[in-house]
């Protein structure tokens, strides 16, 4: 879990398969209490619902994939002065972003991301970009399946 510079607690995690480990993460919300955190590949469909209390829920569901498991990005907030931008279609990422528009402070954009291991290095950098450039102040959270190649 991560401090941000405007006094927030963010977090985020993979899940790999978000309904097999609802209870693990609802332990963790009440010890932590983030105020935002992040959730890559959930494997949820879109007929499965999952809430948490005092949370805000935003999520873009892929279509199966390949292998017929789905990898989602997540984003869950408290009550925070905040709007989720509308993810674009992207050619290598799933992403969730939302736009923390905090009273003291420029506007925050903080990113979800899962990068498929099979992405294209090209595809999603220009990806990420589309992110980077939504805001001067932007945090890219996820998974971005950047193993060392030894």
């Amino acid at each position: 879990m991560v401090k941000s510079p405007i006094g927030l607690n963010l977090c985020s995690w993979n899940a790999n398969g978000l309904l097999r480990r609802r209870v693990e993460l609802r332990i963790f919300i009440e010890k932590h209490s983030p105020d935002l955190f992040l959730i890559q590949e959930t494997h949820l469909r879109p007929s499965h619902t999952f809430t948490i209390a005092n949370y805000t829920c935003y999520r873009n569901d892929r279509i199966t994939n390949a292998n017929g498991r789905r990898r989602n990005s997540y984003s869950y907030q408290k009550s925070l002065k905040h709007y989720c931008l509308p993810t674009p279609p992207m050619q290598a990422i799933e992403a969730t972003n939302i736009i923390l528009t905090p009273l003291d402070h420029d506007p925050v954009s903080i990113v979800s991301v899962y990068i498929p291991p099979s992405s294209d290095d090209n595809l999603f950098t220009i990806d990420l970009e589309y992110f980077l450039q939504t805001s001067s102040h932007c945090v890219v959270f996820g998974d971005f399946n950047a193993t060392h190649s030894a």
